[in-house]
């Protein structure tokens, strides 16, 4: 675990992943992120990797990105996010993360508490033919100035997932106060999705 305070990255992120092998597994566990900032990623950026990778309780708090105002992936593959808490955190696109042509993406049992984004207020994901879960996860507070105040999913030919996800005081202002789905081709399995 570590702790991570005030770091910024002007190209990328203040962790940045780049092009992890198959054969490799990474674990970010227990770390605690306050105030960093990056273009993708306001505090880890994962992109073009094939790796085994494991973000789990860890703390984002205060950062800032472009794309993915904690986590950003891009073309990476078998990323599980689980336990995490986002808080108050913020992007243009998608405010807590950002998935942007990536496969076989787990986001489970994790915490978004005043998230905000132009689109995707705690999500957005912007894929194509990807498995993508999203399970027992709470949004509360999340904000879009455009779409999706706490998801947003442009995608195609994808197998997307949501059981037991909880959203609370969501906001928009063009549509999908909760969630915004703008996509064509796509398996979508919603379970027990509370929306407040």
């Amino acid at each position: 675990s570590c702790s991570v305070f005030n770091s910024s990255a002007k190209k990328t992120a203040p962790l940045n992943l780049q092009k992890l092998l198959a054969s490799s597994t990474v674990n970010i566990t227990g770390s605690t992120f306050v105030s960093t900032n990056g273009l993708n990623g306001g505090a880890i950026g994962i992109t073009n990797s094939t790796s085994n990778v494991s973000i789990s309780n860890c703390v984002f708090t205060g950062s800032y990105a472009s794309s993915g105002g904690g986590v950003f992936l891009s073309y990476a593959s078998n990323v599980r996010l689980e336990g995490n808490t986002f808080r108050d955190t913020s992007a243009t696109d998608g405010g807590a993360i950002f998935i942007d042509h990536s496969q076989q993406i787990g986001i489970r049992n994790c915490v978004f508490e005043s998230v905000s984004a132009a689109n995707g207020g705690g999500i957005k994901i912007n894929t194509f033919s990807a498995s993508i879960t999203i399970e027992a996860s709470v949004f509360r507070g999340g904000e879009s100035s455009v779409s999706g105040g706490a998801i947003m999913i442009v995608s195609g030919n994808s197998q997307i997932a949501m059981n037991k996800v909880e959203i609370y005081n969501s906001s928009a202002r063009t549509s999908g106060g909760g969630i915004f789905i703008g996509s064509a081709n796509n398996d979508l399995q919603l379970v027990i999705v509370t929306v407040n």
